[in-house]
């Protein structure tokens, strides 16, 4: 679709209607654009119902937002979040104001921006416009005549990879021991949701995206325990909650903790709790109630 003349600018525009399949994805398509402003091109004081994602592509744009401004150019993006008064207009420069927008809602719309990071009370970065973020609204516009089923599982899938190729990498936030807390949080969760499978101390810290080192050492002092420890007291109480509870194998426990066989398991159970899983069972259906 090419540019239309309208007062202010040239432009483009897909506008969408969400259903109850764009509903259950998490995040749906309102409206997509771009354009190249004339001189004098402003837009506000307005507000929107939904998030608005406006790349700006060459040029600089002045953002209002609450009390606040910021001049925005070539790279940067900013965001309009719903019910917010903004106005934005062209700051004349020698460059001509090209931007493209990406306009959404949805239950994950909030989280997604958070990993950008964009807030309300912070709605812009800078130099975020790459070359493949570039690619990938170019794909997103170019399926902006497309109604099918088809072209919604597309658009859901582009905009998932454009939050992806936005989303703040490992080494661009604050150093690792002022974040501790943060990456600490998600091994832990990490863990916690995994210990089942067979991962170990090298997968929790590549998740939280920590060296393997400095993960351990900063993990025992904030935790009190290493990590290796923590892992293997997880799949232990479940080990011991399994065989009192259950009818299950021991086979099938260890199979289902992460161990490779039944002989595996039943080495790290009894060096854990002084017994092979099988006496510690009958233990505990004998009445003794304890390993």
């Amino acid at each position: 679709m090419a540019l239309e003349e309208h007062p202010q600018e040239f432009a483009e525009n897909y506008y969408f209607v969400p259903d109850e399949f764009d509903a259950k994805s998490g995040i749906e398509a309102i409206r997509l654009g771009r354009n190249r402003a004339k001189p004098g091109y402003h837009s506000g004081p307005r507000t929107v119902r939904y998030y608005s994602l406006h790349f700006v592509r060459r040029g600089t744009v002045e953002l209002d937002y609450g009390s606040a401004k910021a001049n925005l150019s070539d790279g940067d993006i900013f965001c309009l979040f719903p019910q917010q008064t903004y106005t934005y207009r062209r700051i004349d420069c020698g460059s001509p104001l090209e931007m493209t927008w990406v306009a959404f809602e949805g239950a994950m719309a909030s989280p997604l921006l958070e990993m950008i990071p964009i807030r309300p009370s912070a709605p812009y970065v800078r130099k975020k416009l790459t070359l493949e973020v570039l690619l990938t609204l170019q794909q997103l516009l170019q399926s902006g005549n497309e109604r099918s089923r088809r072209a919604k599982l597309m658009r859901c899938s582009l905009l998932y990879r454009l939050f992806d190729q936005l989303a703040e990498r490992p080494g661009e936030a604050a150093s690792a021991d002022d974040s501790s807390k943060d990456w600490i949080t998600v091994s832990l969760e990490y863990m916690r949701t995994h210990y089942g499978e067979p991962i170990g101390v090298r997968h929790a810290a590549d998740h939280a995206g920590i060296h393997r080192t400095h993960f351990s050492k900063l993990f025992t002092e904030r935790v009190g325990v290493p990590p290796s420890e923590f892992l293997r007291k997880l799949r232990m109480d479940q080990a011991l909650r399994l065989l009192q509870e259950t009818s299950r194998s021991v086979l099938d426990i260890g199979l289902s903790l992460g161990y490779s066989d039944a002989a595996s398991f039943t080495r790290a159970f009894a060096q854990y709790y002084g017994c092979p899983p099988s006496r510690a069972r009958d233990s505990f259906r004998g009445g003794k109630g304890s390993v």
